[in-house]
């Protein structure tokens, strides 16, 4: 028979049972710092105070790499070297010049002079504080001596404005907070210089003498809107922004591919942010946001259809704007739903502006100094590329908040 077991060997046997381990604690999910390409005027001014003040205010809650770029206009012809030149060294910097570190080839768009012309006369007036180039060897040392002294201004200045907004020092780019370069196009030599920087964004300001709150584009910024392969962001003139950064994120949604591309943007960004998202369209009072010459009920009541008094130019479109809102509402329940299945812990919303015009129907939304709105591209432009179409350009004009145009 086994012998019975005493009450000393069970509390024996307890003591050899291994302990419960705690359950592992999920790490917090870490963010990639957003990588902003800023488009740096040459004389930024109050331009630069925008775009800087628009950097601290996405830097609020948000980690980034700021780097910016300057492009000086190029106004010598880009041709062979004059074959008498031809056995001296190239007149521009190269990639292995000291003032392009971390640039990209940068022979072919600085360009030569043309066939016929001096040094000198290429280059335009003489470098200040230097005696005239007279060979192209002492044109070139001239124009490094003149462009790195220009590169370290622009850094200066761009340093200076964005700590002054605000931007912590760690959110400058480390490896080269400012790059300057000289071509005949600002566009290409923009897009190159965000591919080489991995840029997520190119932070576009407006022009100088844009109205407060509104956004209007120089060619630069035209040309950036019809082929970029990066993002772009638009600031508009002297905004008021909101201390906590970003705190909302709108998106313009009307059920097309590009705008569902936008949606996608706008709410993998709100999920990122931790902000709520809010979905917008724009809907006629009459049959059209755009100026027409003949008034609809005019034109109906020439045609007879029905009594003026019944009518009449105030009403006769009624019928039709109710059935374009009815429409805008269901298309932006499609898109709540859409972001929800996305990210299903977000909060969306929905909201349709009414007005007779563009700028009635953007005004008729209540916008907050922490929107952001988000938008999609036009279908006519080449996949991968930034392409506005008539409406989104509308809206850029009268929208009184930064925009962030996502690739189609």
């Amino acid at each position: 028979m086994a012998p019975k077991k005493t009450k000393k060997s069970r509390t024996a046997k307890k003591a050899f049972r291994p302990p419960t381990l705690a359950k592992p604690v999920s790490a917090p999910r870490v963010n990639r710092a957003l990588r902003v390409l800023v488009a740096w005027p040459p004389h930024a001014g109050s331009v630069g105070e925008d775009l800087a003040r628009t950097v601290a205010w996405l830097a609020q809650e948000n980690p980034l790499v700021v780097r910016t770029a300057t492009v000086i206009s190029q106004t010598w012809p880009q041709t062979d070297v004059p074959a008498a030149a031809a056995d001296q060294a190239d007149l521009y910097p190269t990639a292995t010049s000291d003032l392009y570190p971390t640039s990209p080839d940068t022979s072919r768009s600085h360009g030569t002079p043309g066939t016929g012309m001096g040094a000198a006369e290429a280059l335009g007036a003489p470098v200040a504080g230097s005696a005239t180039p007279t060979t192209y060897t002492e044109a070139r040392e001239a124009f490094n001596t003149w462009l790195a002294a220009e590169m370290t201004a622009a850094g200066e200045s761009a340093r200076a404005a964005l700590l002054a907004a605000g931007v912590p020092e760690k959110m400058l780019d480390e490896e080269q907070l400012a790059m300057v370069y000289s071509d005949h196009s600002e566009t290409s030599r923009l897009i190159e210089a965000g591919e080489e920087f991995g840029a997520d964004v190119i932070l576009l300001g407006s022009q100088a003498d844009s109205p407060d709150g509104r956004y209007r584009m120089g060619s630069t910024a035209d040309a950036l809107l019809h082929c970029s392969p990066l993002p772009l962001m638009l600031v508009p003139r002297n905004l008021d922004f909101s201390k906590a950064g970003p705190t909302r994120l709108n998106c313009a949604y009307v059920d097309t591919e590009q705008s569902q591309q936008a949606l996608r943007h706008a709410s993998d960004l709100a999920r990122r942010w931790e902000v709520p998202l809010r979905l917008v369209a724009f809907s006629p009072a009459g049959v059209s946001l755009d100026p027409t010459q003949v008034a609809f009920g005019d034109a109906v009541d020439a045609a007879g259809a029905g009594s003026a008094g019944a009518v009449g130019s105030n009403n006769a479109a009624a019928p039709l704007a109710e059935a374009w809102q009815v429409q805008a509402k269901e298309l932006l329940e499609r898109g709540r739903k859409r972001a929800l299945s996305r990210h299903p812990e977000l909060e969306v919303t929905t909201k349709t502006g009414i007005g007779a015009s563009w700028e009635e129907a953007v005004g008729a939304i209540k916008w907050r100094k922490g929107d952001l709105m988000v938008m999609g591209s036009s279908v006519l432009g080449d996949f991968n590329r930034v392409f506005i179409g008539p409406s989104t350009n509308q809206i850029l004009r009268h929208v009184p908040v930064p925009v962030f145009l996502s690739t189609v």
